[in-house]
């Protein structure tokens, strides 16, 4: 099973028949695509909040979120890296558990706290070097 089937839910994402699609198949194509890029993207946004937040602990800032500090404490880097995997694993176990034109919901839910984190850690590495 591909990436794409995972998100489309089914094995046989592509084998409607052009021109027979009802209107709901039509709505869920469209969420399916939409869906897998607001995945992709809030897959970089966390790499990125990792790879800032690494960066701005070796300038010597601290991480304020307690569970990510054990993490990092406890295993450095990966600790990071695993937590991150661990909402993208929870995030996609719960895509099952919600109504298909919930589904859309899920990553962006992930993303937008990695966004706001990415310009934090932004911020506090700019001040912090200029």
């Amino acid at each position: 099973m591909s990436l794409r089937q995972l998100f489309s839910g089914s094995a046989d994402a592509d084998s409607t028949p052009v021109g027979e699609a009802e209107p709901d198949s039509l709505v869920a194509g469209w969420i399916g695509r939409t869906e897998f890029k607001l995945w992709i993207l809030t897959i970089v946004v966390m790499l990125v909040d990792v790879l800032l937040t690494i960066h701005g602990l070796s300038l010597g800032l601290r991480e304020r979120n307690p569970i990510a500090r054990v993490a990092f404490e406890s295993a450095g880097p990966l600790g990071l890296f695993g937590l991150k995997l661990m909402a993208v694993v929870v995030g996609l176990s719960c895509r099952r558990l919600c109504p298909d034109r919930a589904t859309i919901l899920i990553p962006v839910i992930l993303l937008i706290p990695s966004a706001i984190a990415v310009g934090v850690n932004s911020a506090l590495i700019a001040v912090t070097l200029g």
